[in-house]
């Protein structure tokens, strides 16, 4: 699913993402066929609290809020990401995500990054320690 851009450009894009460069041109042809590029408008929901997740999105432009019950937890940008408890340890949505501009984000279900990563382990590992930074952020702002 591939909107509007070229598979080059895509794979531009994610490869201009930390937690993806570097893996050389074998790696980011596999992301290109197994992620989705998928475009938000401004005020468009992504994600739903409570509701089941089976993927994860990585920002390629563009910039979300992250809220729990109409209170802002965190403003992500490009390289950022989210939905990362549903390919790491599937559970419901914590919080929405709302795209406060036109956001471009490449989207990975669970068996697809299961098949990125089964050769890349550092990749969950900074997913990881990024998820302990918000968790700590959050804490200290209640």
């Amino acid at each position: 699913m591939k909107e509007d851009v070229g598979q080059a450009d895509f794979g531009g894009a994610i490869a201009s993402v930390s937690l993806f460069s570097g893996y050389g041109k074998k790696w980011l042809q596999k992301a290109v066929e197994l992620g989705y590029d998928l475009s938000f408008q401004a005020g468009q929901t992504i994600l739903e609290e409570g509701e089941l997740g089976i993927g994860l999105y990585v920002i390629l432009s563009g910039r979300v809020e992250v809220r729990r019950k109409g209170k802002v937890l965190a403003q992500l940008g490009k390289g950022d990401f989210f939905g990362e408890m549903a390919v790491l340890d599937i559970q419901r949505r914590s919080a929405d995500v709302v795209a406060v501009e036109a956001t471009r984000c490449a989207s990975f279900t669970d068996w697809a990054f299961a098949a990125l990563i089964n050769d890349r382990p550092e990749i969950p590992a900074a997913m990881k320690a990024e998820m302990v930074k918000r968790r700590a952020a959050n804490a200290s702002s209640k």
